[in-house]
């Protein structure tokens, strides 16, 4: 997730790294990024960010990030999706 050159503004929850090498990122001059929840396994640059960026005009709840390698593993191909 990285809130790149372009002054972006980034909101990112229940995500899971793996193996990433600084998972977050800002550049010059720096967007925002917002997040939460998130899940980093044998990453490296792991910051955290809480800017204010913006609050998305419906609600919703997402799986816990602890769940997303299963879900994306056991749900991914055609025909697979069924929630």
């Amino acid at each position: 997730m990285c809130a790149g050159q372009h002054r972006i503004r980034s909101a990112g929850g229940a995500n899971f790294f793996e193996n990433v090498d600084e998972p977050y990122e800002k550049f010059d001059p720096p967007g925002l990024i917002r997040e939460l929840n998130n899940l980093t396994v044998n990453c490296t640059g792991v910051e955290g960010y809480s800017d204010t960026v913006f609050t998305p005009p419906y609600s919703f709840a997402p799986d816990a990030a602890v769940s997303v390698p299963g879900t994306v593993t056991n749900r991914a191909g055609a025909g697979r999706i069924g929630f």
